[in-house]
């Protein structure tokens, strides 16, 4: 379920809104309304929300503010208003969803599930985080990571994992038997989750599975389980020849 405000600043907006809501989607829940004609912006009370539709009618400049406070809190924002064109990127940036009033049921809707797909992606991502916490507070080869993906969670055992690559905000994991799968993570998040378990960073886009290793190029190349040559960058060498003869042996050519 997620919590939802209204910031209106016409009645009939928000009589429409909360009956359509009401009636069409049940995982929301309004807890809270606020008429932006009466009430300040600045002692809002936000514990608990996830959404809010705020009903825009003056400057932008008169909500910036606000908004940016919404995006900072991570509660994702529908603006609602009369005009688009310069609200353009204000919406981009900031917010979720945009409806141009007066807007039909059926663009509210879509609006909504919007936000609540995003509401829900960064619940999971919560529950993974503390999932990964308690596999770091108790590292071993068996342990089990839940990788994010656009679909939920993929769990694979950490030492399957052969190495990680950096896809702009992604992540891409190579998994032992030649399979591999995309991660919305990005590599700096896997970087710190997976480094304590006998992991390192050769290379600011890649992440390697020291046990994984089966060659050492003096060029400055590892070649990793699956066949993949890893580049080394000069000033992370020294760092991988101590890390990798500590874990095992190498076969230098």
């Amino acid at each position: 379920m997620m919590n939802v405000m209204v910031i209106y600043t016409k009645s009939p907006t928000y009589t429409y809104l909360k009956n359509q809501l009401n009636k069409y989607c049940r995982f929301v829940n309004v807890i809270s309304s606020i008429d932006s004609n009466e009430s300040s912006h600045s002692n809002l009370e936000l514990s608990g929300i996830d959404l809010v539709f705020l009903e825009i009618e003056q400057s932008i400049e008169y909500y910036l503010p606000i908004i940016k406070k919404f995006f900072v809190r991570k509660i994702e924002t529908i603006i609602i208003s009369e005009k688009i064109n310069h609200l353009t990127n204000l919406v981009n940036r900031f917010s979720c969803g945009f409806l141009l009033n007066p807007f039909q049921m059926e663009d509210l809707v879509l609006a909504t599930q919007r936000a609540y797909a995003r509401f829900q992606e960064k619940v999971i991502k919560v529950k993974n985080e503390e999932l990964i916490q308690q596999l770091i507070d108790k590292p071993s080869e068996d342990n089990m990571i839940g990788v994010p993906t656009m679909d939920g969670l993929d769990f694979y055992k950490i030492c399957s994992i052969v190495r990680c690559q950096g896809l702009e905000k992604c992540t891409q994991l190579v998994i032992e038997g030649d399979s591999s799968i995309i991660s919305s993570y990005n590599l700096g998040a896997f970087t710190k989750i997976l480094e304590p378990l006998g992991f390192f960073s050769p290379h600011r886009s890649h992440l390697i599975n020291l046990s994984k290793v089966i060659k050492y190029k003096k060029e400055g190349t590892v070649i990793m389980g699956d066949n993949f040559g890893v580049p080394i960058s000069k000033r992370r060498k020294k760092a991988f020849l101590e890390k990798i003869q500590a874990s095992h042996l190498f076969y230098q050519i």
